[in-house]
Order: C-alpha cells, then sequence, then structure tokens
C-alpha cells in the first residue's frame, strides 16, 4: 500500500493537470465567443462616413485599428494555431464598412477554428516569436490580450463621437 501511493498520486497529478488544459480551451473558446460578438457589435456602430475619424494625428483611424487587429488576429492564428491560410484580402486600405464588417466576420470565424483544433497536448508546446519564445496557452492570451486593446481603442473612438458603445459581453 505505501508503494502504491506515490504512483497514485502522481496518476492523479497527472489526471487533474490534462483535464485542466482541457477546462482551458473550452473557457478560451467561450471567451473568444463571447469577444467575437461583443467586437461585432462594436464595430457595426462606427458610423460609415467616420471610419477615417482619429482623435489625434499620431493614432490609427476606426478603419487601421479595425484592420489592424483582424490582420494580427489572422496572423497569430494561421502562424502558430494551426489556422492553415486565410482567404479574405486584408491588405486594402480603403474598406467601406460592410467590407470591414464582412472581413471581421471572416476573420473571428477563421480565428475560432484555428482554436478548435488546438489540442490540451499543444498548450506547452514552445514557438519562436518576435518577442521571446513562447507557448501556444501565451499566444492564445496574446490573441484575446491585443483583440482587447484595440477594442477598447475603438469604444473610446466611438465615445468621443457621443455614440454608446454595447454592453459589455464577456462572462
Amino acid at each position: 500500500m505505501r508503494r502504491s501511493l506515490p504512483l497514485l498520486l502522481l496518476v492523479s497529478c497527472l489526471s487533474f493537470g490534462l483535464q485542466a488544459q482541457d477546462t482551458y480551451l473550452e473557457e478560451a473558446l467561450q471567451k473568444w465567443e463571447n469577444a467575437t460578438t461583443y467586437t461585432l457589435e462594436t464595430l457595426a456602430l462606427i458610423p460609415e462616413d467616420q471610419l477615417d475619424y482619429k482623435p489625434v494625428a499620431d493614432v490609427r483611424s476606426f478603419r487601421d485599428q479595425t484592420m489592424h487587429l483582424l490582420q494580427n488576429m489572422i496572423w497569430l492564428s494561421s502562424t502558430y494555431l494551426k489556422g492553415g491560410e486565410f482567404e479574405g484580402d486584408l491588405e486594402k486600405e480603403d474598406y467601406s464598412k460592410a467590407e470591414i464588417l464582412e472581413m471581421a466576420r471572416a476573420a473571428f470565424a477563421f480565428s475560432h477554428e484555428a482554436l478548435k483544433k488546438v489540442e490540451p497536448h499543444d498548450l506547452r508546446s514552445k514557438v519562436k516569436f518576435f518577442a521571446g519564445p513562447m507557448n501556444i496557452r501565451q499566444i492564445i492570451q496574446l490573441m484575446n490580450d491585443h483583440l482587447t486593446d484595440h477594442r477598447g481603442q475603438i469604444i473610446i473612438y466611438l465615445r468621443m463621437k457621443g455614440i454608446k458603445p454595447p454592453n459589455y459581453i464577456g462572462w
């Protein structure tokens, strides 16, 4: 009995670790779905005639903020999360509001599918990143943080234009 106790503890710990990784992926997918809804609702409020608005000269416009967050999402998903190749054109410079919303829906769907392909054993895999080595779990967190940062800037722009942003969706 005494000899089997350490083995039992080891198996229990390993099992718990795998369950925690599964739970993390489920939570990350739910968070991404909520972020998708919240971001699309936010982007829908940008006035068509204000796409080039920026509060001061040295910041991105509504259009540029949006395209930057979409480009980053696609880059991280396709480079680090088994996303494959994105079909949309993210390099155009004069997207209309309708094109931006269509591109955003496609980019979120692409990233969601890439995130669904991540397996629990992938989370600890190290990847080369320009800011230093990261694991896949960190890349997923980075995707969410980056999205939150730029969506927050868009929300500030909306408020500066007197537009009430949608209620937070994040739970």
